[in-house]
Protein backbone atom coordinates (compact mmCIF):
# COMPACT_ATOMS: atom_id res chain seq x y z
CA UNK A 1 0.00 0.00 0.00
CA UNK A 2 1.15 3.47 -0.38
CA UNK A 3 -0.37 6.77 0.77
CA UNK A 4 0.38 10.82 0.54
CA UNK A 5 0.98 12.12 3.35
CA UNK A 6 1.46 15.67 2.01
CA UNK A 7 -2.58 16.61 0.67
CA UNK A 8 -2.21 19.37 -1.86
CA UNK A 9 -5.51 21.38 -1.34
CA UNK A 10 -3.68 25.28 -2.35
CA UNK A 11 -3.22 26.62 -5.71
CA UNK A 12 0.36 25.02 -6.48
CA UNK A 13 3.27 26.13 -8.94
CA UNK A 14 6.64 25.84 -8.67
CA UNK A 15 9.03 22.95 -6.53
CA UNK A 16 7.00 21.55 -4.28
CA UNK A 17 7.99 19.06 -1.16
CA UNK A 18 6.08 15.77 -1.55
CA UNK A 19 5.76 13.17 1.06
CA UNK A 20 4.62 9.14 0.73
CA UNK A 21 4.06 6.99 2.89
CA UNK A 22 4.78 2.75 1.65
CA UNK A 23 4.20 -0.43 3.19
CA UNK A 24 5.63 -3.92 2.63
CA UNK A 25 6.12 -5.51 0.05
CA UNK A 26 6.94 -1.94 -1.50
CA UNK A 27 10.50 -0.82 -1.47
CA UNK A 28 10.27 2.03 -3.45
CA UNK A 29 7.75 4.56 -4.89
CA UNK A 30 7.51 6.33 -8.48
CA UNK A 31 6.33 9.74 -8.44
CA UNK A 32 4.22 10.68 -12.20
CA UNK A 33 3.21 13.83 -12.82
CA UNK A 34 0.71 13.70 -15.38
CA UNK A 35 1.41 10.31 -16.30
CA UNK A 36 5.45 11.33 -16.30
CA UNK A 37 7.84 9.93 -13.85
CA UNK A 38 9.27 12.63 -12.10
CA UNK A 39 10.84 11.18 -9.19
CA UNK A 40 11.91 7.51 -7.94
CA UNK A 41 12.08 7.45 -3.97
CA UNK A 42 14.17 3.99 -2.55
CA UNK A 43 14.65 4.83 1.26
CA UNK A 44 12.94 6.75 3.85
CA UNK A 45 12.68 9.85 4.66
CA UNK A 46 9.72 8.95 1.24
CA UNK A 47 9.68 12.76 0.19
CA UNK A 48 10.97 14.41 -2.59
CA UNK A 49 10.56 18.18 -4.20
CA UNK A 50 8.26 18.08 -7.35
CA UNK A 51 8.42 21.42 -9.89
CA UNK A 52 4.26 21.77 -10.68
CA UNK A 53 5.83 24.54 -13.38
CA UNK A 54 5.80 28.18 -13.82
CA UNK A 55 2.09 28.14 -14.79
CA UNK A 56 -1.24 27.21 -12.69
CA UNK A 57 -3.09 24.46 -14.66
CA UNK A 58 -5.14 20.98 -13.21
CA UNK A 59 -2.29 18.08 -12.77
CA UNK A 60 -2.80 14.86 -11.05
CA UNK A 61 0.12 13.43 -9.30
CA UNK A 62 0.56 9.36 -9.10
CA UNK A 63 2.85 7.77 -6.60
CA UNK A 64 3.14 4.10 -7.84
CA UNK A 65 4.62 1.63 -5.12
CA UNK A 66 7.37 -1.20 -6.15
CA UNK A 67 8.54 -4.73 -4.99
CA UNK A 68 11.64 -5.77 -5.24
CA UNK A 69 10.90 -7.49 -8.44
CA UNK A 70 10.19 -4.25 -10.01
CA UNK A 71 6.07 -5.06 -10.09
CA UNK A 72 3.89 -2.52 -9.42
CA UNK A 73 1.72 -3.66 -6.17
CA UNK A 74 -0.44 -0.19 -5.09
CA UNK A 75 -1.08 3.53 -6.41
CA UNK A 76 -2.50 6.26 -4.77
CA UNK A 77 -3.27 9.45 -7.00
CA UNK A 78 -4.31 13.23 -6.38
CA UNK A 79 -5.85 15.77 -8.44
CA UNK A 80 -3.91 19.17 -7.68
CA UNK A 81 -5.09 22.69 -8.77
CA UNK A 82 -8.70 21.63 -9.72
CA UNK A 83 -12.25 21.00 -8.23
CA UNK A 84 -10.41 19.36 -4.47
CA UNK A 85 -12.63 19.63 -1.25
CA UNK A 86 -11.10 22.29 1.36
CA UNK A 87 -11.00 19.32 3.74
CA UNK A 88 -9.37 16.58 3.29
CA UNK A 89 -7.84 13.33 5.04
CA UNK A 90 -6.29 10.56 5.11
CA UNK A 91 -4.97 7.33 7.29
CA UNK A 92 -1.62 6.06 7.17
CA UNK A 93 -0.56 2.45 8.50
CA UNK A 94 2.86 1.98 9.78
CA UNK A 95 4.77 -1.67 8.37
CA UNK A 96 4.49 -3.68 11.54
CA UNK A 97 3.70 -7.43 11.29
CA UNK A 98 0.05 -8.06 10.43
CA UNK A 99 -2.02 -9.90 13.36
CA UNK A 100 -0.28 -7.64 16.02
CA UNK A 101 -1.30 -3.84 16.95
CA UNK A 102 -0.47 -1.45 14.73
CA UNK A 103 0.40 2.07 15.13
CA UNK A 104 -1.03 4.85 12.37
CA UNK A 105 -1.81 8.40 11.93
CA UNK A 106 -4.62 10.28 10.59
CA UNK A 107 -3.89 13.11 8.10
CA UNK A 108 -5.47 16.22 7.03
CA UNK A 109 -5.07 19.30 5.30
CA UNK A 110 -7.61 22.26 5.30
CA UNK A 111 -7.15 25.55 2.85
CA UNK A 112 -7.16 27.96 5.76
CA UNK A 113 -4.18 26.04 8.14
CA UNK A 114 -7.32 24.73 10.08
CA UNK A 115 -7.21 22.16 12.74
CA UNK A 116 -10.32 19.96 13.12
CA UNK A 117 -12.44 20.75 16.47
CA UNK A 118 -13.29 17.14 16.68
CA UNK A 119 -11.81 13.70 15.34
CA UNK A 120 -14.20 10.54 15.48
CA UNK A 121 -11.77 7.51 14.58
CA UNK A 122 -13.82 4.06 14.51
CA UNK A 123 -12.37 0.24 14.24
CA UNK A 124 -15.15 -2.27 12.74
CA UNK A 125 -18.03 0.55 14.30
CA UNK A 126 -16.38 0.63 17.59
CA UNK A 127 -14.50 3.81 18.80
CA UNK A 128 -10.96 4.06 18.67
CA UNK A 129 -8.70 6.44 20.92
CA UNK A 130 -6.76 9.10 18.48
CA UNK A 131 -4.77 11.96 20.27
CA UNK A 132 -5.05 14.99 19.07
CA UNK A 133 -2.04 15.18 16.33
CA UNK A 134 -3.60 11.91 14.80
CA UNK A 135 -1.67 8.93 16.36
CA UNK A 136 -3.40 5.69 17.08
CA UNK A 137 -3.12 2.20 17.63
CA UNK A 138 -5.20 -0.43 16.26
CA UNK A 139 -6.65 -3.30 18.68
CA UNK A 140 -5.27 -6.94 18.09
CA UNK A 141 -7.30 -8.31 15.26
CA UNK A 142 -7.52 -11.62 13.03
CA UNK A 143 -5.53 -10.53 9.62
CA UNK A 144 -7.33 -13.00 7.89
CA UNK A 145 -10.57 -11.14 7.99
CA UNK A 146 -11.39 -7.79 6.65
CA UNK A 147 -11.74 -4.69 8.56
CA UNK A 148 -13.15 -1.48 8.49
CA UNK A 149 -11.00 1.92 9.79
CA UNK A 150 -13.41 5.25 9.77
CA UNK A 151 -12.25 8.84 10.61
CA UNK A 152 -14.56 11.78 10.55
CA UNK A 153 -13.06 15.10 11.17
CA UNK A 154 -15.04 18.68 11.75
CA UNK A 155 -13.94 21.61 11.22
CA UNK A 156 -14.91 25.38 12.94
CA UNK A 157 -16.96 26.03 9.81
CA UNK A 158 -19.07 22.80 10.36
CA UNK A 159 -17.37 20.81 7.33
CA UNK A 160 -15.96 17.20 7.57
CA UNK A 161 -13.16 15.69 5.41
CA UNK A 162 -13.62 11.50 6.46
CA UNK A 163 -11.07 8.95 5.43
CA UNK A 164 -11.83 5.22 5.54
CA UNK A 165 -9.37 2.16 5.09
CA UNK A 166 -10.30 -1.80 4.95
CA UNK A 167 -7.48 -3.87 6.06
CA UNK A 168 -7.30 -7.53 6.00
CA UNK A 169 -8.37 -10.44 3.70
CA UNK A 170 -7.04 -9.49 0.36
CA UNK A 171 -7.77 -5.34 0.81
CA UNK A 172 -5.85 -2.71 2.28
CA UNK A 173 -6.55 0.21 -0.52
CA UNK A 174 -8.22 3.09 0.45
CA UNK A 175 -11.75 3.19 -1.82
CA UNK A 176 -13.05 6.41 -3.09
CA UNK A 177 -15.61 7.20 -5.47
CA UNK A 178 -15.23 10.43 -7.66
CA UNK A 179 -17.40 12.31 -9.93
CA UNK A 180 -16.51 15.05 -12.46
CA UNK A 181 -19.10 17.57 -13.38
CA UNK A 182 -17.97 19.24 -17.09
CA UNK A 183 -19.65 22.11 -17.60
CA UNK A 184 -21.14 22.62 -21.67
CA UNK A 185 -23.48 25.34 -22.61
CA UNK A 186 -27.14 25.40 -23.53
CA UNK A 187 -29.87 27.43 -24.51
CA UNK A 188 -30.77 29.94 -21.30
CA UNK A 189 -32.92 28.21 -18.65
CA UNK A 190 -32.93 25.23 -21.02
CA UNK A 191 -30.64 22.38 -20.19
CA UNK A 192 -29.97 19.59 -21.78
CA UNK A 193 -31.41 15.95 -20.72
CA UNK A 194 -29.07 13.19 -20.36
CA UNK A 195 -30.16 11.91 -23.19
CA UNK A 196 -29.73 13.99 -25.28
CA UNK A 197 -25.79 14.42 -24.13
CA UNK A 198 -24.82 10.59 -24.09
CA UNK A 199 -22.48 10.97 -26.96
CA UNK A 200 -21.37 14.15 -26.97
CA UNK A 201 -18.37 13.60 -24.62
CA UNK A 202 -15.18 11.77 -25.45
CA UNK A 203 -11.59 11.32 -24.03
CA UNK A 204 -8.77 14.24 -25.32
CA UNK A 205 -6.08 11.94 -25.93
CA UNK A 206 -5.95 8.72 -28.20
CA UNK A 207 -5.88 5.38 -26.50
CA UNK A 208 -8.45 6.83 -23.34
CA UNK A 209 -11.97 6.99 -22.82
CA UNK A 210 -14.47 8.35 -20.33
CA UNK A 211 -17.85 6.59 -19.32
CA UNK A 212 -21.16 7.96 -20.62
CA UNK A 213 -22.91 10.72 -18.63
CA UNK A 214 -24.93 9.68 -16.22
CA UNK A 215 -26.73 13.07 -15.39
CA UNK A 216 -27.18 16.19 -16.14
CA UNK A 217 -27.87 18.99 -13.62
CA UNK A 218 -28.06 23.25 -14.11
CA UNK A 219 -28.83 24.54 -10.24
CA UNK A 220 -28.89 28.13 -9.54
CA UNK A 221 -25.25 29.26 -10.40
CA UNK A 222 -22.67 31.18 -8.28
CA UNK A 223 -20.57 34.48 -9.03
CA UNK A 224 -17.56 34.99 -7.27
CA UNK A 225 -16.01 38.60 -7.11
CA UNK A 226 -12.91 40.38 -6.49
CA UNK A 227 -13.15 43.48 -5.71
CA UNK A 228 -10.32 46.48 -5.34
CA UNK A 229 -10.29 47.91 -2.23
CA UNK A 230 -9.04 51.36 -4.37
CA UNK A 231 -11.89 51.27 -6.91
CA UNK A 232 -14.57 52.35 -4.32
CA UNK A 233 -14.80 56.32 -5.60
CA UNK A 234 -14.86 54.77 -9.20
CA UNK A 235 -17.90 52.54 -8.13
CA UNK A 236 -19.40 55.50 -6.13
CA UNK A 237 -19.55 57.52 -9.36
CA UNK A 238 -21.56 54.44 -10.82
CA UNK A 239 -23.60 54.22 -8.30
CA UNK A 240 -24.62 57.62 -8.46
CA UNK A 241 -25.38 57.51 -12.19
CA UNK A 242 -27.32 54.53 -11.94
CA UNK A 243 -29.80 55.86 -9.26
CA UNK A 244 -29.91 59.41 -11.22
CA UNK A 245 -30.87 58.04 -14.23
CA UNK A 246 -32.11 54.28 -13.37
CA UNK A 247 -30.79 52.32 -15.75
CA UNK A 248 -29.36 49.68 -13.73
CA UNK A 249 -32.54 47.28 -13.54
CA UNK A 250 -31.20 44.30 -15.13
CA UNK A 251 -32.96 43.49 -18.24
CA UNK A 252 -32.90 39.43 -17.96
CA UNK A 253 -34.31 39.59 -14.46
CA UNK A 254 -35.92 36.32 -15.10
CA UNK A 255 -33.08 34.08 -15.04
CA UNK A 256 -31.80 35.89 -11.98
CA UNK A 257 -31.21 32.50 -9.56
CA UNK A 258 -27.52 33.14 -8.57
CA UNK A 259 -25.75 34.32 -5.64
CA UNK A 260 -22.67 36.07 -5.15
CA UNK A 261 -19.50 34.90 -3.19
CA UNK A 262 -16.55 37.77 -2.38
CA UNK A 263 -13.13 37.34 -1.93
CA UNK A 264 -10.36 39.75 -0.24
CA UNK A 265 -7.31 40.45 -2.10
CA UNK A 266 -5.26 41.07 0.82
CA UNK A 267 -2.65 38.55 2.47
CA UNK A 268 -2.62 35.07 1.82
CA UNK A 269 -0.69 31.98 1.00
CA UNK A 270 -0.70 29.57 -2.14
CA UNK A 271 -0.48 25.89 -1.64
CA UNK A 272 3.53 25.97 -1.65
CA UNK A 273 4.36 29.74 -0.94
CA UNK A 274 6.78 31.11 1.94
CA UNK A 275 5.42 34.50 2.48
CA UNK A 276 3.62 36.13 5.07
CA UNK A 277 0.11 35.84 6.06
CA UNK A 278 -2.37 32.22 5.13
CA UNK A 279 -5.78 34.18 5.19
CA UNK A 280 -8.03 33.92 2.22
CA UNK A 281 -11.41 35.40 3.53
CA UNK A 282 -14.27 34.96 1.17
CA UNK A 283 -18.13 36.14 2.47
CA UNK A 284 -21.23 34.55 0.83
CA UNK A 285 -23.13 37.81 0.01
CA UNK A 286 -26.22 35.71 -0.92
CA UNK A 287 -29.07 35.80 -3.86
CA UNK A 288 -29.34 38.45 -6.07
CA UNK A 289 -32.33 40.21 -6.40
CA UNK A 290 -34.58 40.49 -9.45
CA UNK A 291 -35.22 44.11 -9.09
CA UNK A 292 -31.32 44.77 -8.03
CA UNK A 293 -29.55 42.84 -9.75
CA UNK A 294 -25.54 42.10 -9.92
CA UNK A 295 -24.54 45.95 -9.34
CA UNK A 296 -26.12 45.88 -6.23
CA UNK A 297 -23.70 43.56 -4.68
CA UNK A 298 -21.21 45.12 -6.52
CA UNK A 299 -21.55 48.78 -5.33
CA UNK A 300 -22.81 47.48 -2.31
CA UNK A 301 -19.96 45.44 -1.24
CA UNK A 302 -17.22 46.83 0.78
CA UNK A 303 -14.04 45.65 1.87
CA UNK A 304 -14.00 45.57 5.70
CA UNK A 305 -11.40 48.51 7.27
CA UNK A 306 -9.70 46.12 10.13
CA UNK A 307 -10.99 42.31 8.87
CA UNK A 308 -10.81 40.28 12.37
CA UNK A 309 -8.11 37.27 11.88
CA UNK A 310 -9.23 33.81 9.96
CA UNK A 311 -8.27 30.79 12.20
CA UNK A 312 -5.44 29.15 11.55
CA UNK A 313 -3.92 32.30 10.15
CA UNK A 314 -0.54 33.54 11.14
CA UNK A 315 -0.98 37.65 10.67
CA UNK A 316 -4.18 40.13 10.46
CA UNK A 317 -3.81 41.30 6.76
CA UNK A 318 -1.53 44.03 6.33
CA UNK A 319 -2.34 47.12 4.55
CA UNK A 320 -0.90 48.11 0.99
CA UNK A 321 -0.37 44.66 0.16
CA UNK A 322 -2.21 43.20 -1.82
CA UNK A 323 -2.12 39.97 -3.57
CA UNK A 324 -4.94 40.51 -6.41
CA UNK A 325 -3.85 38.03 -8.72
CA UNK A 326 -3.53 34.88 -6.33
CA UNK A 327 -7.01 35.97 -4.99
CA UNK A 328 -8.18 35.64 -8.29
CA UNK A 329 -7.31 32.28 -8.64
CA UNK A 330 -7.75 31.08 -5.29
CA UNK A 331 -11.82 32.16 -6.42
CA UNK A 332 -11.18 30.27 -9.80
CA UNK A 333 -10.83 27.22 -8.27
CA UNK A 334 -13.18 27.99 -5.41
CA UNK A 335 -15.86 28.61 -8.17
CA UNK A 336 -15.05 24.95 -9.82
CA UNK A 337 -15.39 23.48 -6.59
CA UNK A 338 -19.14 24.29 -6.52
CA UNK A 339 -19.66 22.05 -9.54
CA UNK A 340 -22.52 24.68 -10.41
CA UNK A 341 -22.93 27.43 -13.38
CA UNK A 342 -20.43 29.91 -12.14
CA UNK A 343 -18.40 32.53 -13.35
CA UNK A 344 -15.86 35.01 -11.70
CA UNK A 345 -15.87 38.51 -11.73
CA UNK A 346 -12.95 41.18 -11.11
CA UNK A 347 -13.19 44.78 -9.75
CA UNK A 348 -10.17 46.77 -10.94
CA UNK A 349 -9.30 50.77 -10.52
CA UNK A 350 -6.54 50.59 -12.96
CA UNK A 351 -3.35 48.39 -12.90
CA UNK A 352 -2.22 47.69 -9.81
CA UNK A 353 0.78 49.96 -8.27
CA UNK A 354 1.83 47.50 -5.71
CA UNK A 355 0.56 43.42 -6.04
CA UNK A 356 2.77 40.80 -3.85
CA UNK A 357 1.04 38.08 -6.13
CA UNK A 358 3.18 35.28 -7.17
CA UNK A 359 0.83 35.10 -10.28
CA UNK A 360 -0.04 37.53 -13.11
CA UNK A 361 -3.28 38.74 -14.34
CA UNK A 362 -2.57 37.00 -17.91
CA UNK A 363 -1.55 33.21 -16.05
CA UNK A 364 -4.49 33.24 -13.50
CA UNK A 365 -7.19 33.92 -16.73
CA UNK A 366 -5.17 30.96 -18.44
CA UNK A 367 -5.30 29.09 -15.57
CA UNK A 368 -9.34 30.05 -15.33
CA UNK A 369 -9.87 28.76 -18.94
CA UNK A 370 -8.49 26.06 -18.04
CA UNK A 371 -10.23 25.35 -15.13
CA UNK A 372 -13.59 26.32 -17.46
CA UNK A 373 -14.37 29.76 -15.26
CA UNK A 374 -16.00 32.11 -17.33
CA UNK A 375 -13.76 35.94 -16.22
CA UNK A 376 -15.65 39.09 -16.60
CA UNK A 377 -13.12 42.19 -15.59
CA UNK A 378 -14.33 45.81 -14.91
CA UNK A 379 -12.86 48.96 -14.85
CA UNK A 380 -13.76 52.62 -14.43
CA UNK A 381 -13.02 54.33 -18.41
CA UNK A 382 -11.85 53.27 -21.58
CA UNK A 383 -8.59 55.69 -20.54
CA UNK A 384 -8.09 52.72 -18.08
CA UNK A 385 -8.64 49.67 -19.98
CA UNK A 386 -6.46 50.95 -22.69
CA UNK A 387 -3.61 50.69 -19.87
CA UNK A 388 -4.43 47.62 -18.73
CA UNK A 389 -2.74 44.47 -20.34
CA UNK A 390 -6.34 42.54 -20.16
CA UNK A 391 -5.80 39.00 -21.08
CA UNK A 392 -7.56 37.86 -24.42
CA UNK A 393 -9.59 35.09 -22.33
CA UNK A 394 -11.18 38.21 -20.43
CA UNK A 395 -14.21 39.59 -21.27
CA UNK A 396 -13.84 43.59 -20.41
CA UNK A 397 -16.35 46.40 -19.62
CA UNK A 398 -15.86 49.64 -18.70
CA UNK A 399 -17.82 52.41 -17.12
CA UNK A 400 -21.52 53.03 -16.36
CA UNK A 401 -22.66 51.38 -19.80
CA UNK A 402 -19.95 48.01 -18.56
CA UNK A 403 -21.76 47.60 -15.32
CA UNK A 404 -25.10 47.47 -17.18
CA UNK A 405 -23.84 44.92 -19.63
CA UNK A 406 -21.73 43.19 -17.34
CA UNK A 407 -24.48 42.27 -15.20
CA UNK A 408 -26.83 41.02 -17.87
CA UNK A 409 -23.87 39.20 -19.28
CA UNK A 410 -23.05 37.45 -16.30
CA UNK A 411 -27.18 36.47 -15.81
CA UNK A 412 -27.60 35.20 -19.52
CA UNK A 413 -23.70 33.26 -19.07
CA UNK A 414 -25.19 31.42 -15.96
CA UNK A 415 -28.61 30.80 -16.98
CA UNK A 416 -26.69 29.10 -20.05
CA UNK A 417 -24.46 26.39 -18.61
CA UNK A 418 -25.35 22.40 -18.22
CA UNK A 419 -23.28 20.32 -16.13
CA UNK A 420 -23.06 16.62 -17.65
CA UNK A 421 -21.79 14.50 -14.71
CA UNK A 422 -19.74 11.94 -15.48
CA UNK A 423 -18.52 8.82 -13.07
CA UNK A 424 -14.46 9.04 -12.18
CA UNK A 425 -11.93 11.83 -11.72
CA UNK A 426 -11.33 13.57 -14.93
CA UNK A 427 -9.23 16.94 -15.47
CA UNK A 428 -10.70 19.65 -17.36
CA UNK A 429 -8.02 18.88 -20.26
CA UNK A 430 -8.67 15.25 -20.49
CA UNK A 431 -12.54 15.80 -21.36
CA UNK A 432 -13.48 17.49 -24.71
CA UNK A 433 -16.51 17.50 -27.34
CA UNK A 434 -17.03 14.43 -30.26
CA UNK A 435 -17.83 15.07 -33.38
CA UNK A 436 -21.63 14.21 -32.41
CA UNK A 437 -22.11 17.25 -30.46
CA UNK A 438 -24.03 20.09 -32.36
CA UNK A 439 -21.84 22.88 -33.81
CA UNK A 440 -23.60 25.48 -31.41
CA UNK A 441 -22.99 23.53 -28.35
CA UNK A 442 -19.62 24.56 -26.35
CA UNK A 443 -17.27 23.52 -23.69
CA UNK A 444 -17.51 26.40 -21.32
CA UNK A 445 -14.71 28.58 -20.85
Amino acid sequence: MVEFVTLLLGLVVGPTFVEVAPSPPAVAVELRLDGTPVATIRRPPWTADIDFGDELAPRRLEAVAIDDAGREVARVAQVVNYARSSYEAALILDPASPGKARRGRLVWRAVLDLDPETIELRFDNAPLAVDPGGTFELPAHDPQNVHALEATLTFPDGSLARADLALGGVHGERVTSALTAVPISSSPNQPWPVEAVSSWLEAAREGTSIPQPFATSAEPGVVFMVKDPASRADLRQVQNALLRWGNGRPQHSGLLTYSVHAASPRPLRLGNSKQDGTTFELWNLGKVHPEQGLWAHILGFQMPQHPKAVPGSAERPKRGKKQMWDSLALAGAQAARTNRPRALVLILSGPPATDRSQMTLAGTARYLERIRVPFYLWVPDRKTRGRLEAPPTARVYAGLRGMVEMQDDVTIELASQTMVWLEGEFLPQEVTLSAMAPEHVELVR
